[in-house]
């Protein structure tokens, strides 16, 4: 997988204040959380669905063929747009991620139709959809109408569907990775049969979600990352005017006021905080240093509890560099 600018671990920051502490919020990048290797290009092929009786039994190459041609198409018109509009969106997702090339699916058929030479991406995102279910259904239920309990019958949708998908390797069709989506959804209840939504209406935030999901597990992603500062007990005014400095922005000024207090005086906020504005500036190498002889020299849990965090994000952010890294 090849990055096609610059990552930082650091995205953005902002501060965020509480009548109990003051913090910032960062914006970090998380690795992906499938092993894709050193893959740089992939394709999204069409999904398989739940009628796709006609490609038991034939190859990879043939299923990925069949889906396309449409030889496998179900006669249920609400799976196949949920399947097309899935596919389309997690495509949309990469393209605009940029983090692999992303090969138009028509390139991928034309070379598994007279498979010569090396296929024109290096893995395929392939699924299919193991279950789909939707049913209007009905209740009674009881409504006051002119002072006078009264039954009524409402009506409803529910849908609920099951997508299994693959990674594969396109030179070798080896299964690299696979996962399992599963979501459900029932609509608020409607006075007659004719005002229930359609089936994409009432899915179409359990889609989105799952193609976010989807798209994590494929490429590294943007994640916020709360990062709280701890309230000084001894009421310092040094360390309320460094608090003010936060909350003003001032986030290089403050750390360097946290610095010096924790020098002269071993005030634990002040070098529990200088190292979170560390961590917030990115420099994670030294903030694990600063919260680790924190640590060490306080015996407070709240430093290596801390610390444990910080050497998680550097971990993170090391996965993320060999995943961008070709």
């Amino acid at each position: 997988m090849k990055i096609k600018g610059i990552i930082g671990l650091i995205i953005g920051i902002a501060l965020i204040m509480s009548s109990c502490a003051t913090g910032v919020s960062v914006r970090v990048m998380r690795p992906a959380e499938l092993d894709l290797g050193h893959a740089q290009s992939i394709s999204v092929l069409p999904f398989g669905l739940t009628t796709d009786e006609a490609t038991r039994g034939l190859s990879p190459s043939e299923i990925y063929l069949a889906r396309f041609l449409g030889y496998a198409n179900s006669p249920n018109r609400d799976e196949q747009n949920i399947a097309r509009r899935l596919a389309d969106g997690i495509t949309q997702g990469l393209v605009n991620a940029n983090f692999m090339q992303v090969v138009p699916v028509e390139q991928v058929i034309n070379y598994l139709r007279s498979p010569n030479g090396q296929p024109p991406v290096d893995v395929y995102l392939s699924g299919s959809f193991t279950q789909f279910n939707t049913i209007v259904d009905s209740v009674e239920v009881i409504r006051k109408i002119n002072n006078v309990d009264t039954k009524v019958r409402v009506y409803f949708r529910k849908v609920e569907f099951n997508v299994d998908y693959q990674v594969v390797d396109a030179r070798t069709n080896r299964i690299i990775a696979m996962k399992s989506k599963y979501t459900s959804r029932q609509s608020n209840q409607y006075d007659s049969y004719a005002a229930v939504p359609a089936v994409i209406d009432v899915i179409q935030s359990e889609l989105a979600s799952m193609t976010q999901d989807i798209l994590r597990s494929l490429q590294p992603y943007e994640v916020t990352l709360f990062l709280t500062m701890v309230a000084d007990e001894t009421k310092d005014p040094a360390m309320a005017e460094a608090d003010e400095m936060v909350k003003d922005g001032q986030l290089q000024p403050a750390l360097d006021k946290f610095k010096q207090i924790y020098a002269a005086t071993g005030n634990f906020a002040a070098g529990y905080n200088a190292a979170i504005l560390t961590q917030a500036a990115g420099r994670l190498q030294e903030a694990l240093e600063m919260m680790q002889a924190l640590a060490t020299a306080t015996g407070d849990r709240r430093a290596s509890g801390a610390a444990v965090a910080i050497q998680t994000e550097i971990d993170n952010a090391n996965r993320v560099q060999q995943q961008t890294t070709p």
